[in-house]
């Protein structure tokens, strides 16, 4: 995706609110709470372009490992995640080397990492048979990358937030119990949101879905989340809609 004139035009007047404050999550500064999700730029081609809107973090992907990364424009502020996958469908254990292999291929890049398990078509969620391997694995291979790099990036799991009356999902409970940095949680239920985040207790939750303006960014953030992510505002280029977030933000 390339960032359309109406984005540009703004970009200047949008930095002026996004970098008012910062926050700390995961263990990062983050020039603002508000981020761009992944699913618009694939690869990081447009991570200059896409840098005018302002946003603390962008989440590149999701990526299997196999795509040629080009983060030469990245903004030295500019915190950046990249979302991993793969394009396999369920979770056996090639599956899980797939998500390993991209890891490695995204680690250099990343300022954190977000294995992804919302992918429509996957056969695959936060409840799948094996979840847990696949935590356990992501975090051994995570530990191996930071060693051989000399720099650890913040590891968390995307995934659906389901239903209110629905248990904690597995994924939930292995990332607290495997000590990963964090969950990146679809979900547009408050009451999920604060009660997920419970269970998350320490670990940052990163709320996405269906936030279209201030006002419901700023109650994902009352309900626990340290970061929001946008997706449908920016594409449809509602670039005054994020500008009025980041002025509307909790201090």
């Amino acid at each position: 995706m390339t960032a359309s004139p109406a984005n540009e035009t703004t970009g200047v007047e949008a930095r002026r609110c996004f970098n008012h404050g910062s926050v700390t999550a995961m263990g990062l500064s983050f020039a603002s709470p508000l981020g761009l999700a992944a699913g618009v730029d694939r690869d990081g081609e447009n991570i200059a372009s896409l840098d005018l809107a302002g946003f603390g973090h962008i989440e590149i992907g999701t990526i299997t490992g196999k795509e040629k990364l080009n983060m030469s424009g990245r903004p030295a502020s500019l915190r950046i995640g990249v979302n991993i996958g793969s394009s396999r469908y369920g979770l056996d254990d090639q599956v899980i080397d797939d998500y390993l292999v991209a890891m490695r291929h995204a680690y250099p890049f990343a300022d954190y990492l977000c294995a992804n398990l919302t992918s429509p078509r996957s056969g695959r969620d936060a409840n799948s048979l094996g979840v847990v391997e696949l935590v356990g694995r992501l975090k051994t291979e995570r530990d191996l990358c930071a060693a051989a790099i000399g720099r650890h990036a913040p590891l968390l799991i995307k995934i659906d937030g389901g239903e209110q009356s629905d248990p904690i999902p597995t994924a939930v409970l292995e990332a607290r119990r495997q000590e990963l940095e964090g969950i990146v949680l679809v979900c547009s239920c408050l009451r999920r949101i604060a009660g997920i985040k419970r269970h998350l207790d320490s670990l940052t939750l990163i709320s996405v879905g269906g936030i279209g303006d201030a006002e419901q960014a700023n109650s994902r953030i009352n309900a626990g989340a340290a970061l929001v992510q946008v997706h449908r505002a920016f594409v449809e280029n509602k670039v005054g809609d994020l500008r009025r977030m980041h002025e509307n933000r909790p201090s």
